[in-house]
């Protein structure tokens, strides 16, 4: 069981956290929100009588406003509540805005309906002022309480996982499928059952049934309380953004040192704010300069950040900073699939309502066939797992995020092209007959493929009142030009990202200080001459204290005599190697430890040879864990189940970079 630091300072231990009941929140949430979203437009056009365009218009500004209440929310979580608080709240206020909707729609907003999709029609009347400001404020607070909600909700799942356990690790790749799953799933639902309920006129039942499953969902997420792990707020992003800005523009006038290692950073293997240390890069060099030390005297580096001066920040506050930099460019090229990916909620349906609808007496509501992009999801899911990850990974050439959302653009520009040929092909009989809606059907399907690659929404654009009088189909091959522009910019600056490693110290440490609480460890040295390695890795691991296995011989044919120096009575004790090879020496060590009273033993080493007998000796019950890198590839039968390997990969690639580019490589390695 590890250890967090809460605002109290006091050490709280991490429970097992379960990420179950975010699972089952977010597929509820979805559910219940999709059921209003995916027939807005035609509830704005039915009901609240607007015209084509002024419903895609009205849709697009609100899908667009969600989005932009999931930037605040996020900054809210990581900044001020913290993410599980947030989640409650946001929750609240999306309940609210269903629960408005529902009732405003069962007393008076059903009464402004002049027609069905049957095309019956009936007498109505328009919406007061004060009707349609209510039906605005309830739809709004369902994009503030959903919007906010969703990345803190997914981030807050994701807090359930310990990166450092190769265990969990692998779980919390398996956990973002699963909130995919949980999304479409609940989507599912809205499609069949709810866009049918609401194309039969009952509106306000499909409300009510959004908002018990938002209520469902709420009281699900709020009894895995107890088993949540909670996390402290990580500060204000933007503040650290423009007050790493401002310092760099007053220091404008210093130079930054050739040296990496006389910039600004604390000590230990977290940052200020408690997240992991990021390694120096050589990009935007002018930020650098808030990490400058202006006056050696006053502070040294590695001093801790409560005395330091307002105008000096660590190289990982910087780094953050540059991060958030080179997203921008990238951020920008989503625009335009966002756009994309908004049609199905707005053109696509009013397509779909000016095509027949009707098989073999069935009526399709004009929402429904959005359950083909489900389709899409859930099969190219598979596809691209199976038949495509699964081969490239066995030989190292996964795609990696930035070509998956190359592929993802690259589909939905084919969407576009494959909706603008159905529109001239639906405009070219609208005269004679209507085109089957089953046309629509590859449309949604590329979609679907492509949110498996990247995942967002966006805005709509103009559509004439009679469809068969204007060129829609004009209007997706722009989209589909403007997506293939935008392929072409985001290629070429995709080209200039790599992933950037962590720190070296970071790929044994990290698997150790979150799992157990610093002043619980002692960094033991199994000999007198690992004193030094032993040393760094305890400045590590928020100078812990320092033991040493002292060997020697008292004299001729007399056997080895091992003493500790150094009390570990009731402590965690870390045994710290360079390499292992027959395990003699570690195992001695772990003997003698556990007589002086160790609560437990762990060993760390870079290079693990394994030779025979080592494999019996380190899986006997001495070691709680055994973290080595794999530098050395262990081969299957030589695993045991206290055997963690941590891989450097990152390490190695960031290396050969920085000697390639005559950068600085002992940065990495601090």
């Amino acid at each position: 069981m590890g250890m967090i630091k809460m605002a109290s300072g006091d050490d709280f231990p991490l429970r097992d956290g379960t990420w179950k009941f975010t699972w089952n929140d977010r597929a509820l949430a979805t559910m219940a929100v999709n059921g209003v979203s995916i027939n807005l437009v035609t509830f704005m056009r039915v009901v609240m009588q607007l015209d084509n365009a002024n419903a895609a218009k009205h849709v697009s500004n609100w899908s667009g406003t969600t989005y932009v209440f999931s930037i605040v929310g996020a900054i809210i979580a990581d900044s001020y509540w913290g993410r599980y608080k947030s989640c409650i709240i946001f929750q609240l206020i999306f309940l609210a805005g269903l629960v408005e909707l529902a009732i405003s729609s069962y007393f008076f907003l059903h009464n402004f309906s002049c027609e069905s999709e049957s095309g019956d029609t009936k007498t109505c009347r328009t919406p007061t002022a004060a009707e349609i400001a209510i039906f605005y404020v309830a739809i709004y607070k369902i994009a503030l309480g959903n919007g906010a909600y969703q990345p803190t909700n997914t981030t807050f799942g994701a807090d359930q996982f310990d990166e450092e356990h190769t265990k969990e690790k692998r779980s919390k790749t398996a956990f973002y499928g699963y909130f995919f799953v949980a999304n479409n799933l609940g989507s599912l639902v809205a499609v069949t059952f709810l866009t049918y309920i609401e194309d039969q006129g009952r509106w306000a039942a499909a409300f009510v049934i959004s908002a018990a499953a938002a209520l469902l969902g709420l009281l699900l997420f709020a009894a895995g309380t107890k088993r949540f792990r909670h996390f402290m707020p990580c500060g204000n992003p933007a503040a650290t953004v423009g007050n790493v800005l401002v310092a760099a523009t007053k220091k404008r006038h210093l130079t930054v040192p050739t040296q990496v290692e006389k910039l600004y950073e604390v000590d230990g293997t977290h940052s200020v704010n408690g997240g992991k240390k990021i390694a120096h890069t050589p990009g935007y060099r002018f930020l650098d300069k808030a990490a400058v030390i202006e006056d050696p005297s006053i502070l040294l580096p590695g001093e801790q950040p409560a005395s330091r001066p307002r105008r000096l920040y660590t190289v990982t506050q910087v780094e953050q900073v540059k991060c958030i930099l080179r997203l921008i460019p990238i951020w920008l090229c989503s625009i335009i699939y966002s756009t994309t990916y908004s049609q199905m909620s707005s053109v696509f349906i009013e397509q779909a309502q000016a095509m027949d609808n009707t098989i073999n007496k069935f009526t399709i509501p004009a929402a429904g066939i959005g359950i083909f992009e489900i389709i899409g999801v859930t099969s190219f899911v598979f596809i691209y797992t199976f038949c495509i990850a699964k081969p490239l990974s066995k030989r190292s050439k996964e795609p990696t995020e930035l070509q998956r959302m190359g592929i993802g653009l690259v589909i939905s520009t084919a969407a576009m092209i494959a909706a603008a040929l159905v529109e001239r092909q639906r405009l070219k009989h609208a005269d004679r007959y209507r085109l089957s809606v089953l046309w629509q059907i590859p449309q949604y399907l590329l979609i679907g493929a492509s949110e498996v690659f990247i995942r967002s929404g966006g805005q709509a654009g103009w559509i004439p009142q009679n469809l068969n009088q204007g060129h829609v189909d004009r209007f997706f091959f722009l989209i589909a030009a403007l997506n293939a522009a935008d392929l072409v910019l985001f290629v070429l600056l995709a080209k200039r990202y790599k992933a950037v490693a962590k720190p070296a110290a970071a790929v044994a440490i990290g698997s150790i200080s979150k799992t157990i609480c610093p002043n619980d460890v002692v960094v033991v040295s199994p000999d007198v001459g690992g004193v030094a390695r032993a040393r760094a890795f305890a400045k590590k691991l928020s100078d812990a204290p320092l033991a040493i296995v002292d060997k020697r011989r008292l004299g001729h044919n007399q056997a080895e005599v091992m003493n500790l120096i150094g009390d570990v009575r009731g402590k965690v004790a870390v045994m710290v190697d360079d390499m292992i090879d027959t395990a003699g020496t570690m195992h001695k060590g772990a003997e003698l430890l556990h007589r002086e009273g160790a609560r437990a033993v762990y060993a760390c080493s870079t290079h693990a040879v394994l030779s025979p007998p080592a494999v019996e000796r380190l899986s006997g019950g001495l070691f709680q864990e055994v973290i080595i890198t794999n530098t050395v590839p262990v081969p299957p039968d030589q695993r045991f189940p206290q055997l963690t390997v941590l891989s450097v990969a990152n390490l190695l690639g960031e290396t050969i970079w920085r000697v390639h580019d005559e950068c600085s490589v002992s940065s990495i390695f601090q």
